[in-house]
C-alpha cells in the first residue's frame, strides 16, 4: 500500500498532524507508546499553550520564522480543538493552559490514528514521486508526503532518536548546532563550594543573559542553579558566555545602605534575602554598615546586583526539557514547513530551529507547525 502520507514520530507534533490530515496516513514510533514527553509534561496535566503565544517567545537563528504558522493556528485554534474533544482545561499564572489529564489528551491524538509501533528507519529513499522508508525489521512503507516529527534528544530515557537530523543532512539541509535547553546550569567549582550548604532555598532573581532579562524564581543546588528563571535563561544562553543576576531586583541598595548606616549589615540584608544566603554575601565585610567604606560599599551592591558567572556546563540532555538547534528553518518554507529544495517531505516540531520558553510554548509550536504542515498536504483546508 502507498500512503498519502508517512509521519515519522508519534510525539505531539506527529500525531496532530496525522489527525489533521484528509487522506491515507501512517506515523511511525520507534518505542512503544505515543506522546511520552507529552505524558509526563506538567507533571501528568501537560501546560499544552499559552495566551501569551507570539514569536518573543522563542529562539531561532532566525526570529521570524515561526511567525506565519504560529498566526495559522493560534491558542484559540488549540483550546477549540481540544474543547471540541471534551478536554477541559484550566488558566494558570502567565496565560499558561493547562489541561487536567495529559493521558486525555494523548488518547484523542491517538484515536483513529494509524501507528506502527517499536518501528527503526534506517533510511529513505525515493522512488520517483514515492518516497520508501526502509525498516530492517518490518516491512518497507511507501509514501507521497513525508513528515519528519522525530523531536529533539532531550530526555532520552524516553527514546529519541537522531534520525531526523540525519535524513535531514542526506537532503543536503544544514543543521544548527544542537544543545539541551530549559536545563540546570552548573556554578564553576570555585563557586559551587562556596554555595553548597545552600541547596534548596528558592528566590526571586533578575537573571540577564545576552540581551534577555528575566525575572522569576531560581532554586539553588548543590551544582548551581535550577527554576523557572535559570531554565528560562539557559534557551537564550551560550556556552562560554556570562550570566548575570540581581538577588534583589527591584531595591536600590545604595538607598537602603545609607538610611541604615547604624545597623549590621547581615540583618540588614536579612531582610531582603533568605538567611543563609544573606550571611554568605555579609562574609569578610565589616560587621556595621557604618563602617564600610565606599570600596567596600560598592563591592557589595556589585556582588548582590550584578552576580556574574560564566556557567561551567549544563546537566544534559537527561534533564533538559528541550533540544536547542534543528534543522536551519532557511531550508523550510514558513509557511507550509516543506523543505525548499524537496517538495513533499516536511519537518515539524522540536527537530526545527525553534525553541520556546517555559510556558507551553514548546507544545504549542508542535501544534502551529503540525497544522501548517497538515494545511499544505490537504491542500489549503483541515
Amino acid at each position: 500500500m502507498i500512503f498519502d502520507t508517512a509521519i515519522i514520530g508519534a510525539g505531539a507534533s506527529g500525531l496532530l498532524c496525522a489527525k489533521l490530515l484528509k487522506g491515507s496516513c501512517i506515523v511511525l514510533e520507534m518505542t512503544n507508546r505515543p506522546a511520552r514527553k507529552v505524558l509526563i509534561s506538567g507533571g501528568g496535566r501537560c501546560n499544552f499553550t499559552n495566551k501569551n503565544i507570539s514569536s518573543e517567545h522563542y529562539y531561532s537563528r532566525n526570529e521570524h520564522f515561526c511567525k506565519s504558522a504560529l498566526a495559522q493556528f493560534s491558542w484559540q485554534n488549540v483550546v477549540e480543538l481540544f474543547s471540541a474533544a471534551g478536554i477541559a482545561h484550566e488558566e494558570c499564572e502567565g496565560g499558561k493552559l493547562f489541561s487536567f489529564d495529559a493521558r486525555n489528551m494523548v488518547d484523542y491524538l491517538s484515536s483513529e490514528t494509524k501507528i506502527a509501533f517499536e518501528i527503526e528507519v534506517n533510511r529513505i529513499e525515493r522512488d520517483g514521486e514515492i518516497w520508501v522508508i526502509h525498516c530492517p525489521k518490518k516491512a518497507n512503507f511507501c509514501c507521497r508526503n513525508l513528515v519528519i516529527a522525530t523531536g529533539g534528544l532531550s530526555l532520552p530515557e524516553l527514546g529519541v532518536s537522531d534520525f531526523g537530523y540525519r535524513f535531514a543532512q542526506q537532503l543536503n539541509l544544514e543543521i544548527e548546532p544542537l544543545a539541551p535547553a530549559l536545563v540546570r546550569l552548573d556554578f564553576p567549582k570555585e563557586i559551587q563550594k562556596k554555595f553548597k550548604e545552600l541547596a534548596g532555598i528558592s528566590l526571586a532573581v533578575s537573571l540577564a543573559v545576552g540581551t534577555r532579562t528575566i525575572r522569576d524564581d531560581v532554586l539553588l543546588t548543590h551544582y548551581g542553579l535550577s527554576g523557572p528563571a535559570l531554565l528560562a535563561a539557559s534557551l537564550w544562553w551560550q556556552e562560554n558566555k556570562p550570566m548575570e543576576i540581581n538577588w534583589i531586583p527591584g531595591i536600590d541598595l545604595r538607598k537602603v545602605i545609607e538610611s541604615n548606616r547604624n545597623r549590621k549589615l547581615r540583618t540588614l540584608l536579612g531582610n531582603f534575602l533568605p538567611r543563609r544566603l544573606a550571611e554568605i554575601f555579609a562574609e569578610d565585610q565589616p560587621t556595621a554598615l557604618g563602617n564600610m567604606n565606599k570600596t567596600e560599599e560598592n563591592n557589595l551592591i556589585h556582588r548582590l546586583t550584578k552576580f556574574t558567572f560564566i556557567p561551567e556546563n549544563t546537566a544534559g540532555y537527561s534533564r533538559a526539557e528541550v533540544t536547542r538547534g534543528g534543522v536551519a528553518v532557511r531550508f523550510l518554507s514558513s509557511k507550509t514547513m516543506e523543505v525548499k529544495s524537496c517538495p513533499s517531505v516536511y519537518f515539524i516540531g522540536e527537530v526545527v530551529d525553534v525553541t520556546g520558553e517555559l510556558g507551553g510554548y514548546n507544545l504549542h509550536w508542535a501544534w502551529a507547525s503540525a497544522a501548517a504542515a497538515a494545511h499544505a498536504i490537504n491542500g489549503g483546508y483541515f
